[in-house]
């Protein structure tokens, strides 16, 4: 199995336990928070398995359906060749997830973007930042395609 592979076989049966033991309707932060649990978790084994240093990443939450909503999960890594790895899983959620306020925040938003930062406390990196502009480590990775 890749390091690839492995990765998102972590994060999905993570994200299973986690709405497995969590029937309740849950705010948008409190989603997040629990997710950003789950992934720098996921990072940390990452690194040190592969080797690998985690240079950023981001969880996104797109709107979809009445009935349905996306989570997006995209953290990159680079090796000791600095060669950079893109990991990326993307899951569809029910609504029922949701808060009424928090679904239709989501609805109105479209999409909310949290980064991810392993160097910060999870609680403090829980800020969405709202913008359909390329994250800063796609910028950085293909510069030539925000020209």
């Amino acid at each position: 199995m890749t390091p690839s592979e492995k990765i998102i076989q972590f994060l999905s049966i993570c994200f299973k336990r986690f709405f497995t033991f969590s029937n309740k309707e849950k705010d948008l932060d409190t989603l997040v928070d629990g997710f950003q649990k789950i992934i720098l978790d996921s990072i940390k084994e990452t690194e040190k398995q592969e080797q690998w240093i985690y240079r950023g990443g981001e969880l996104k939450l797109l709107s979809g359906t009445d009935q349905n909503f996306s989570l997006q999960c995209v953290l990159y890594f680079q090796d000791s060749q600095e060669a950079w790895h893109e990991q990326a899983l993307k899951k569809e959620l029910s609504m029922r997830l949701l808060t009424q306020e928090a679904a239709k925040t989501l609805q109105e938003e479209k999409e909310i973007i949290y980064e991810l930062d392993p160097n910060k406390e999870h609680s403090d990196s829980n800020t969405p930042h709202k913008s359909k502009e390329p994250s800063k480590q796609h910028m950085e990775q293909h510069p030539t395609e925000n020209v």
